[in-house]
């Protein structure tokens, strides 16, 4: 079986197993126990001594792993707002294409209706071409100056 280092065990687990102990053998070197004679003492504060040092060095690597952890965070958000950003220009593309054919596909759609009183209306193709084509041109030359005034189109 092989030993346990404080570098295979994650950092809180060291730091449970570590900080209790720092209080006890703290007191244990500066003698409040008159049970331990004088030269366990030096061994109490040799193990002391290491026991501050492991403190430390779990202190210092939970604040890099919370570090780590920060910028992490932020290039996750970084990435996000970059995704975000992407799907704004796509929904705003898509939205311009559908303003573009809504009306044209409502001036179709009407003038593609058999109502008695339109299509008697509508007798030769100079008729047809005014009202049906023309509104087509009309309101697509419509769009295109409110796209040009909106800065949509450069």
């Amino acid at each position: 079986m092989r030993p346990i280092s404080s570098r295979s065990l994650p950092a809180t687990s060291v730091y449970r197993a570590v900080h209790p102990l720092l209080a006890p053998l703290e007191a244990l070197e500066r003698g409040t126990y008159v049970q331990v004679s004088h030269e366990l003492a030096q061994f109490f504060r040799d193990v002391n001594d290491h026991l501050k040092l492991v403190n430390e060095e779990v202190i210092a690597l939970r604040d890099v792993l919370a570090t780590i952890l920060q910028a992490n965070m932020a290039v996750i958000s970084n990435q996000q707002n970059e995704i975000s950003v992407r799907q704004n220009e796509t929904m705003k593309q898509l939205t311009l294409v559908a303003t573009i054919f809504l009306p044209l596909s409502f001036i179709t759609g009407f003038f593609g209706m058999n109502f008695s009183w339109l299509t008697g209306d509508i007798g030769g193709f100079w008729v047809f071409a005014v009202f049906g084509v023309g509104s087509l041109v009309l309101s697509a030359f419509g769009i295109y100056v409110w796209f040009r005034h909106s800065g949509h189109l450069t």
